[in-house]
């Protein structure tokens, strides 16, 4: 996915029609698909997305550690896989991320067939319990 950062709309309407060809209107998951996004468009600043958005920022601030703690937000850039609501292959991998953000899958720092390798968060909750 490429945002145009040259574009005349705002940072906030980019952000909403991104969101919007991923997610609709009023489903529980729009609001993680904005902070996914506001961090492609206003790097992952977790205070910066939660001003711009208005959102809660406890919630926030919960979203970006699920999304720093698998890598996908790293300082001031984002690691996202190649998403693109025209195919399935695109939305599966935009899903995948947004899983994270919502805390139900954990991607890991490994690769298979230079895909990197995602695992429910249950697992990784009961293999610290084991630990």
């Amino acid at each position: 996915m490429i945002v145009n950062r040259d574009t005349q709309i705002s940072d906030w309407s980019l952000i909403q029609m991104i969101a919007r060809q991923f997610v609709d209107e009023g489903e529980d998951s729009l609001q993680y698909a904005v902070i996914m996004i506001a961090a492609l468009v206003v790097k992952p600043d977790a205070e910066r997305i939660a001003q711009l958005a208005g959102y809660p920022q406890e919630f926030v601030d919960q979203v970006a550690a699920r999304l720093n703690e698998s890598g996908l937000w790293k300082n001031d850039f984002t690691d996202y896989q190649e998403w693109d609501h025209r195919t399935l292959l695109g939305r599966i991998r935009f899903v995948q991320d947004l899983l994270v953000a919502k805390g139900k899958l954990f991607r890991t720092g490994e690769k298979r067939r230079g895909q990197y390798v995602y695992v429910a968060s249950a697992v990784i909750c009961r293999a610290a319990q084991h630990a």
